[in-house]
């Protein structure tokens, strides 16, 4: 009860200490971590058709400098990414297992792809951001997941472990994951 009010009194002091459009949308990127998610991205799409992205920021060094360069895409229109179904939809969107494969269907290129990978995402809520029966944009709110090809001292990752243990359910989850076998 202590962290959800702590987090209402945060955003409602974040949200209304500026009149500046990029202000206000780094404040809105930033309220929900650590509360909600590992990260935040909002896209919104001005009366004059451009878009602006704002991006939440990390005390990890590594994946604030993926999620800057997340930052500086641009979505639009015929964007791949699920932001854009949410917006069109009116409808929150939720992925609760990223995948490789999920990735390179909703990215536009291989420098794209290899941005969002590095943010090593497990699952995303992509919510339309609405105002008077306006879509104004998006707020992506995005978890990570531990790095399924760390070893540990003896060189073994989590997929060894499953293995030799015979969980071939895990297994195969990591597997999905993105743990290469043959490490």
């Amino acid at each position: 009860r202590e962290r959800h009010d702590r987090f209402l009194s945060e955003a409602g002091g974040l949200l209304g200490t500026s009149l500046d459009v990029g202000r206000t949308l780094q404040a809105l990127a930033n309220v929900p971590v650590p509360y909600l998610a590992d990260a935040c991205i909002v896209d919104v799409v001005g009366a004059d058709g451009a878009w602006q992205r704002q991006v939440s920021g990390s005390d990890v060094p590594e994946f604030q400098a993926a999620l800057a360069a997340v930052g500086r895409e641009t979505l639009s229109w015929d964007s791949p990414w699920r932001a854009i179904d949410a917006m069109r939809s009116r409808k929150v969107e939720m992925i609760s297992a990223i995948t490789d494969d999920w990735l390179e269907g909703h990215t536009e290129s291989p420098a794209e792809l290899a941005r969002w990978k590095a943010l090593r995402m497990r699952s995303a809520l992509f919510v339309p951001l609405i105002a008077r029966d306006h879509v104004l944009g998006s707020l992506t709110l995005l978890r990570r997941g531990a790095d399924p090809n760390q070893q540990v001292s003896n060189g073994q990752t989590a997929a060894h472990v499953a293995a030799a243990s015979n969980h071939s359910k895990t297994l195969s989850a990591l597997v999905q994951g993105g743990a290469n076998i043959n490490l």
